[in-house]
Order: structure tokens, then sequence, then C-alpha cells
């Protein structure tokens, strides 16, 4: 036996003790956005670097292209 004790000894039963944590049942909802915003960040973040490696070609061929 552990520490904790086992199901049966509990004072309560684990389903009226209600969510265990905030937001339950938003979590597709989330994952979602998460999933929107990792992607828009590194599209954003591959347009950035893609100007940038192209200023610096530039100005390291002299403008000539």
């Amino acid at each position: 036996m552990s520490a904790t004790g086992t199901f049966d000894s509990w004072p309560a039963d684990p389903m009226d003790l209600g969510p265990l944590y905030p937001l339950v049942g938003s979590e597709i909802l989330m994952t979602v956005i998460c999933s929107l915003v990792f992607a828009g960040f590194f599209i954003w973040k591959i347009k950035l670097e893609k100007h940038k490696y192209e200023k610096e070609t530039a100005a390291l061929n002299g403008g000539n292209d």
C-alpha cells in the first residue's frame, strides 16, 4: 500500500469533488488556438528571416543581383 492510501479509503467519492483543474472541457479549443498561434509565429518568423537574409545578401553583393 502506498503512503497516500487507496481510493477505497478516501472520505469522499472522487466523482463528487468536481473539476480538479480550471477550464475543464476547453482542452480542444486551447489546443486549436495554441496550434494556430504556433503556426502563425513560425510563418511570420520564416518570412522575417527570409527578408533579412535577402537584405544582407544584397548588401554583401553590393546591390548586384
